[in-house]
């Protein structure tokens, strides 16, 4: 690993091409996300899930908020995603 820092643009075209390694404009070697990486980003979405439960669950909220705090959460967790990203060398699993 040439533990060069990736810029949040390539991270999130990483993020979009929704492939589980890339290759690193650095040194040229494949790259995958790491497992603690994962971990953090399996973290991050399960409380984004509980936190939208709760909003979901109260039924005097109309509709329409509900969608814009279900896009809301998306937004949220892909924006975040380069943050949490690293990277390894080797294929790791959760």
């Amino acid at each position: 690993m040439c533990n060069s820092k990736w810029p949040w643009s390539q991270a999130m075209k990483q993020q979009m091409k929704l492939k589980s390694r890339s290759v690193c404009k650095y040194c040229g070697h494949r790259q995958y996300l790491s497992e603690k990486s994962q971990c953090k980003h399996a973290v991050l979405s399960i409380i984004i899930a509980f936190s939208l439960i709760g909003v979901f669950n109260n039924t005097a909220v109309p509709i329409v908020l509900h969608i814009i705090f279900f896009i809301l959460g998306i937004v949220v967790l892909s924006l975040t995603f380069p943050f949490v990203m690293g990277l390894s060398n080797e294929k790791e699993q959760l």
